[in-house]
């Protein structure tokens, strides 16, 4: 007989193996009293029969449409669900349109709902972390195995489609004429792209062992065959193969991205990606990652193209070379230290005809980079080594800087004692504050002359030479740019030295006034490794030459700086603003450079002109000339106070600042005309 259930929602919690067996119909000579006419008939008992199930927990199960139960004499009851189906036993869940409950055999068979234009309520069977779907399926809940018929699950980035698949009580996975494929198409939609094989096991989830594996594009056969397959299907950085990419452009028909990703260690991998084109062009892409936090991390990329243009066996075929090499690197060596690298060497060619990138596409210029700095807190030092290099793609310009050093030290009083007896004053040398800066330089610079020079030359071949290339060869930079240095280098050194004090009176005077006086002085020194001469040729032209050889520019300045301050007091008041106080903040300062370009320096040459007259010149950039200039600045500040009462009578004062007013000229004394130079003012208020 046949029972069944109607309603919107039902749910059935129960142990179907006894509770259910309890509502099968009694033998007909069991004897129940009659019940009341008002009341109505309540279901027969019976004791449960034997061989009753050994399921370790109970299945819950619910059903939207309806729960029809079908109880046999021979003891195969079945109980179906219609109508967004669910039944769950421990870590199992299966949902389907209708679901067969075999309660004999602790068996579950679920199907869909065929349609016109396919099948709703397909079942959807999940153990754990493992999805699978499939048109039918059939799980036993004793021994933990089941069937799918055209299953389909996936396994991370992938999806696993199957003829028929067979699941184990240790969740492996048997597989019938199955694909594997990375691309997420809707059921019954074929895949750009999938790896078939008849037989097929999934492992713990993690692991795909296949017999005879093919590559297919769409429902196409490929050459591409394996005897046998191991996919690697765990979350995770892997190992494995890399899906390629087909099509076609203007190298012809292509295959390419395919290749091979390693992963090294937990700190680093290496992927290989390859392409090859119907015409005869390939190309392949290496990239080398590294990780480690707070320590390091970077990445190498090298891609190089070898482009065939025109047919193979034609004699006029031109292959064309195009390449990249793209490093980035970030590390810190330790609190104190880091290392900083952004190289990128690529030809204009790879930016315009390889890349897919639309930065690359239009950039016009390439540049790197490569820093190291390092710190000495304690004694106040810092060292960095930089290396540049930038290139301008329309006119195969270049500038290098290799390398460029920087080192400095901040203000140190190297005569202080460090102890000093209690009431002891500081000693006037004591006072002396010196630092220190230098740098040095290196730079590469290339620019290479246009066709039409090289062909008045004679050298049209020249046009073909990269900077790279001159760097490393001084015949090719002089063919490609018509000079013979490549190199230019320079270094300087600054040394500052003050010794600030301060006077309480006026010098000669016994009037009181706090001034304070900072005698100062900067030696600088420039190191060249040439120096320029000029003479007049026979035409009247000037001619330069460079003399190789070591020539130091030392140099020096000195100065006095003094400041005070002194104030003064308005009593006008207007409401609870009472008074104005003016702050007036004068600075003096007189500054001397001897005249460097004067003949007892020896820093500059003379040559006579054509029309006779002598002229003179440094024979180096930065020969300073005579400068006597005295300077003066004055800063003005007005303030006023806000005290207003409250109701306890108590005043409260404030201190606002109405507007700033400064004022600042110089006077050279060394100048030939206009010694003294504008007067600026300036003035900012805040309302």
């Amino acid at each position: 007989m046949g029972l069944v259930f109607l309603g919107l929602a039902v749910l059935a919690p129960m142990a179907l193996a006894q509770e259910v067996d309890t509502t099968r119909t009694a033998p007909a000579d069991t004897t129940q009293a009659a019940p009341a006419p008002d009341q109505p008939t309540p279901p027969p008992q019976q004791a449960a029969p034997e061989g009753s199930s050994s399921l370790d927990a109970p299945v819950e199960f619910a059903a939207r449409d309806s729960l029809v139960f079908i109880f046999e004499e021979n003891g195969n009851d079945i109980a179906t669900l219609f109508g967004e189906a669910t039944v769950s036993y421990d870590e199992t869940t299966l949902k389907a349109y209708a679901v067969d409950v075999l309660f004999e055999r602790d068996e579950l068979h679920a199907r869909g709902l065929r349609t016109d234009t396919g099948y709703v309520g397909l079942p959807q069977f999940s153990e754990g972390d493992e999805p699978f779907s499939g048109i039918e399926l059939a799980y036993n809940l004793r021994t933990e195995r089941g069937r799918v018929v055209q299953g389909r699950t996936s396994l991370d980035d992938g999806f696993i489609a199957a003829d028929v698949a067979k699941v184990t009580e240790d969740s492996t996975l048997y597989i019938q004429d199955g694909s594997y494929t990375t691309c997420d198409c809707p059921p019954g939609e074929t895949p750009s792209y999938s790896l078939r094989s008849q037989k097929m096991k999934i492992v713990d989830q993690e692991r795909i062992f296949t017999g005879p594996i093919q590559l297919y594009i769409f429902n196409i056969p490929t050459p591409l065959w394996l005897p046998f397959g191991f996919l690697p299907a765990k979350e995770g950085r892997r190992s494995g193969p890399l899906p390629p990419q087909y099509g076609e452009d203007e190298r012809g028909f292509y295959l390419r991205g395919w290749g091979w990703y390693q992963a090294i260690n937990e700190y680093m991998d290496l992927q290989v990606q390859a392409g090859i084109w119907s015409k005869g062009s390939w190309q392949i892409n290496p990239i080398f990652r590294y990780n480690r936090r707070y320590r390091y991390d970077g990445r190498l990329n090298i891609d190089y193209l070898r482009e065939l243009s025109g047919e193979r066996d034609d004699p006029d075929v031109i292959i064309q070379r195009r390449a990249s090499l793209r490093w980035s690197h970030n590390q810190t060596i330790s609190p104190t230290s880091t290392l900083r690298a952004d190289i990128d060497l690529t030809s204009s060619g790879y930016l315009r005809t390889v890349s897919e990138q639309y930065e690359d596409n239009v950039r016009q210029q390439v540049t790197s980079s490569i820093n190291y700095s390092k710190q000495w807190q304690q004694a106040g030092r810092s060292l960095s080594i930089n290396a540049r290099q930038s290139q301008t793609l329309s006119t195969g310009a270049a500038n290098l800087t290799l390398p460029s050093l920087n080192l400095r030290q901040s203000s140190r009083r190297p005569f202080e004692r460090d102890r000093r007896a209690p009431g002891q004053d500081e000693r006037w040398y004591e006072k002396l504050t010196v630092s220190y800066s230098g740098s040095a330089d290196n730079r590469y610079r290339f620019e290479p002359l246009d066709e039409d020079e090289l062909a008045a030359r004679g050298d049209t071949a020249a046009a073909d030479i990269s900077w790279y290339e001159a760097l490393v060869d001084p015949d090719k930079y002089r063919r490609a740019t018509g000079e013979d240095n490549r190199f230019d280098f320079e270094a300087s050194h600054r040394v500052p030295l003050s010794m600030p004090f301060t006077l309480n009176r006026v010098p000669l005077t016994q009037r009181r006034l706090r001034l304070n006086l900072t005698p100062n002085a900067t030696y600088t020194e420039d190191w060249f490794l040439r120096t320029e001469r000029r003479q007049v040729d026979t035409t009247g032209t000037v001619v330069r030459e460079d003399v190789s050889g070591f020539f130091a520019l030392r140099q020096f300045t000195t100065g006095l700086s003094a400041n005070t301050t002194f104030y003064g007091i308005f009593p006008v008041g207007v409401g609870p603003y009472q008074g104005v106080r003016h702050t007036v903040r004068p600075t003096l300062s007189a500054n001397y450079t001897p005249d460097f370009r004067s003949d007892r320096w020896g820093y500059t040459r003379t040559f006579t002109t054509a029309e006779g007259e002598e002229q003179r010149y440094p024979i180096v950039s930065g020969v300073s000339s005579e400068q006597r200039s005295l300077s003066l600045r004055l800063s003005n500040v007005f303030e006023t106070r806000r005290v207003p009462t409250d109701t306890t009578q108590q005043s409260q004062s404030r201190t606002l600042k109405l507007f700033n007013v400064d004022a600042s000229t110089s006077y050279n004394f060394a100048a030939d005309s206009l010694k003294l130079s504008d007067i600026r003012l300036s003035g900012r208020t805040r309302i």
